[in-house]
């Protein structure tokens, strides 16, 4: 099934987003072990919720653990797409 489907029928519109788990913005993380879908998010290429890369707005941040006992974080703004402007900053 596609993370992101949208379909409609006699005037009422389905869709389907991406869960909250998904959103590189939920927790710290490691950027040793950073996938490649996330290296593009934080980055500000691709939305912090799906993989979409078009009309790309700020939406946050996400935070990296900047040492193996998680003392401190870095910040990283990240962007969201139309779909997923509710889901944080758009400032």
């Amino acid at each position: 099934m596609a993370p992101y489907t949208q379909s409609s029928g006699e005037g009422i519109a389905l869709l389907r987003a991406y869960p909250a788990e998904r959103d590189v913005r939920v927790g710290a993380l490691d950027l040793i072990g950073l996938t490649p879908r996330q290296r593009l998010q934080l980055g500000g290429m691709a939305c912090a919720r799906c993989p979409r890369t078009d009309g790309l707005q700020p939406g946050g941040y996400v935070y990296t653990r900047s040492d193996p006992e998680d003392a401190g974080r870095l910040a990283w703004p990240v962007r969201v797409c139309p779909d997923h402007r509710s889901t944080g900053c758009t400032q």
